[in-house]
């Protein structure tokens, strides 16, 4: 993809700048010239919407003249007989072509029609006093009365009654009223079309609309009026609001989401609303009319502009600029930052302007030449010259800076670098003898940690042994803890049943003794019974021998009762003896109890410290093979570093030949060569060849664990 040049980019930086003001200047003009034309042509629209309410109004206004002339003049009439007014009436309805009656009510309810027709006969519920032109007259008798249109049941014409008082020396004779057709008003509200691009409609006092071009918004069959506030499901209500409140133009969407402006005017005489409608696009014309004359102009424009500029821009700029991106190109691709002769012509002849772009040609010239000098000494310092001596265009030259800093560093490094060989290369051998020496003494160490190892480990194995003879034991005396205890709590609980039979024998005794006091009393009631029957004589012997058997019954219990007390006393002894015996045998368990518990709790502790023994000795002989490893690791380790000491000895050999080759500075007038011999290196720094390390003593152990 081919990049769009310098000349491309700045023409179109330049149109964009200038469509930019275009657009925003054509804008500000559209939006200007469009305010004004909206205002213009709504100004015309309420100026012809004025003209016309004033027309209406004028009309009606004359109309309410005629009837206020006509009610002084029937009050003057002498002759005031029904046929007159009807002469009269009837005079004036033939002249007036608009006049669809002129008649009169009289207080009686009685009325007088001009033309002619009986309304009394024909509607016999018919009341003067109750019509709307009657009442309104009479609301103010010295003020004309006008009813809301109607539609005339009749003809069905829209029509409206302009009504008088009329007064004779103070009194209501009557009122007189003129039913006159609108068709006037009518013709003026459909000829309002504002030049073919509108329509007007006319609105009372309430929003109820009158009169209106569009048929759906005409009276029903009834004659009633539609409302503009409820009209469309009140679509219309927000409208009516604001004209109901002030004459203005007002933008609203009707119900076919239309945008129009509706003007209204009011009519003095009836304070109807006059209302104009225009749509938007009317509005609009002019302001798109405009938009399409501008755009091609300034499309033209552009277009010139564009021309101009291009041709500016590609000679001033482009053309300069083409060599000097040429060349950068070509060094920046390839690195070749050589000068044709066509290109030093070219540059020569730019750099001559005194612009901007042959200041920057001039001076990329200057720096390319710099350049190729810096190119220049690279090349000798890469031969391995360090000896350059760098010349500076000035203090800020970053690039002569540079190259100077990396030669002198240069110089000083490899001197350093020298010295520090020849300190490695003996610092090496030394390295490799101790290597080699420590690599001999971790082999004798690691043969006596070996020994040791096998030592722990068989006293690991008896201290094993130990603690797991000392856990049966400890188990074993559990054991026997637990079969003591068992044969305690038996002994416990035969101590309490021989408590038990003693306390049962003691009740048994209470009972014994209880039957002896029974064959006590039982033998003095046998007395007593006895010597009842002797007082009785020979009714009483048999009563007696009673008596007898039953104080021998009582003697023989008695005597049973005292053996039986015996028994249970030798019992009670003998089971005191036994719970005495039983305690001192419960009491010498639990002695046995407590000295085998501490007995069993010695064993466990042994088991224990045992078995920490045998974990530690096993810790121990882990620690030492350990030892051991990282004692083999050391032996490699210091036999490896031997051999890294003498590899690394000979490539220090190879580094001091490889400097060799580089020339120095030296610090005096001339220069020097890097020597390849360490010894001639240290001789020339004032360095002995003894250094800082020292060979290990190895007539002692070699460490110790």
């Amino acid at each position: 993809m081919k990049t769009k040049g310098i000349g491309f980019k700045l023409t179109a930086v330049l149109l964009c700048i200038i469509l930019l003001g275009i657009i925003i200047t054509a804008g500000i003009a559209t939006i200007i010239s469009g305010s004004a034309i909206i205002e213009e042509t709504l100004l015309k629209v309420e100026n012809q919407t004025e003209v016309q309410a004033q027309i209406m109004d004028e009309w009606i206004v004359y109309q309410t003249a005629t009837v206020a002339a006509l009610a002084p003049a029937l009050s003057q009439n002498e002759d005031f007989s029904k046929e007159n007014l009807f002469n009269i009436f009837s005079a004036v309805l033939s002249a007036n072509s608009v006049y669809q009656d002129v008649y009169m009510g009289f207080p009686d309810n009685t009325a007088v029609m001009g033309s002619g027709f009986a309304i009394e006969n024909e509607y016999h519920w018919w009341k003067a006093t109750e019509r709307a032109w009657y009442t309104a007259a009479m609301a103010n008798i010295n003020a004309t009365g006008i009813t809301p249109l109607y539609i005339d049941v009749a003809t069905g014409d829209l029509c409206m009654t302009v009504s008088h008082a009329v007064v004779r020396d103070g009194v209501v004779l009557g009122v007189v009223g003129i039913d006159i057709l609108v068709n006037k008003l009518q013709d003026i509200i459909f000829a309002a079309t504002l030049n073919g691009q509108g329509y007007s409609m006319l609105l009372d006092t309430n929003g109820d609309i009158l009169v209106h071009p569009d048929s759906r918004y005409a009276p029903n069959d009834k004659g009633e009026f539609k409302n503009l506030g409820t009209v469309m499901n009140n679509h219309y209500s927000a409208l009516w609001r604001q004209i109901s409140a002030l004459d203005d133009a007002y933008s609203f969407r009707d119900a076919e989401n239309l945008q129009k402006y509706f003007t209204a005017k009011t009519l003095g005489s009836t304070n109807w609303k006059m209302v104009s409608i225009l749509p938007d696009s009317v509005v609009m014309q002019p302001i798109n009319t405009t938009i399409l004359i501008v755009v091609p102009i300034a499309v033209a424009i552009l277009l010139v502009a564009a021309v101009l500029i291009y041709i500016f821009v590609s000679r001033m700029i482009s053309k300069p600029l083409t060599a000097l991106s040429t060349f950068m190109k070509k060094a920046g691709s390839t690195g070749d930052i050589s000068l044709r002769p066509e290109d030093v012509e070219n540059i020569t002849k730019l750099s001559q302007k005194e612009d901007e772009i042959g200041q920057a040609i001039g001076g990329s010239a200057a720096f390319v030449g710099h350049v190729t000098n810096i190119a220049k000494e690279l090349e000798t310092i890469a031969d391995g010259d360090l000896t350059a001596d760098i010349k500076l265009l000035s203090n800020e030259d970053v690039m002569g800076n540079s190259l100077k800093q990396m030669i002198d560093r240069f110089n000083n490094m490899f001197s350093e670098i020298q010295t520090s060989t020849n300190q490695v290369s003996t610092g090496s051998k030394q390295v490799a003898d101790g290597a080699q020496t420590l690599a001999q003494g971790s082999t004798e160490q690691a043969a006596a940690i070996e020994e040791l190892s096998s030592s722990i480990s068989e006293i690991a194995e008896r201290t094993k042994i130990n603690a797991t003879t000392a856990n049966k034991t400890a188990k074993l005396s559990e054991t026997i803890k637990e079969n003591a205890e068992k044969g305690s709590h038996q002994m416990d609980e035969m101590i309490a049943a021989v408590g038990e039979i003693n306390e049962a024998s003691k009740n048994i005794s209470k009972i014994i003794k209880t039957i002896d006091d029974i064959a006590f009393q039982t033998n003095i009631l046998a007395l007593n019974a006895a010597v009842e029957a002797a007082r009785a004589g020979q009714h009483g012997k048999g009563f007696a021998v009673v008596a007898e058997e039953v104080r021998n019954l009582a003697s023989k219990s008695a005597e049973a009762a005292k053996d039986t007390g015996n028994m249970i006393q030798n019992s009670m002894e003998t089971a005191e003896l036994g719970a005495r015996i039983a305690g001192e045998t419960a009491t010498s368990l639990k002695e046995i109890v407590v000295g085998i518990n501490e007995s069993s709790q010695l064993v466990t502790e042994i088991a224990q410290a045992s078995e920490a023994q045998s974990l530690g000795i096993s810790h121990i002989n882990t620690g030492i093979d350990q030892v051991a490893q990282v004692v083999q690791q050391n032996s490699a380790t210091a036999e490896e570093s031997a051999a890294a000491s003498e590899e690394m000895s000979g490539q220090s050999d190879m580094l001091q030949h490889l400097i060799g080759q580089f020339k120095l500075k030296d610090d005096g007038a001339g220069f020097k060569t890097l020597p390849s011999s360490g010894n001639a290196a240290r001789k020339r720094l004032g360095m002995s060849d003894k250094t800082g390390y020292t060979h290990a003593d190895n007539s002692r152990d070699f460490g110790k664990y």
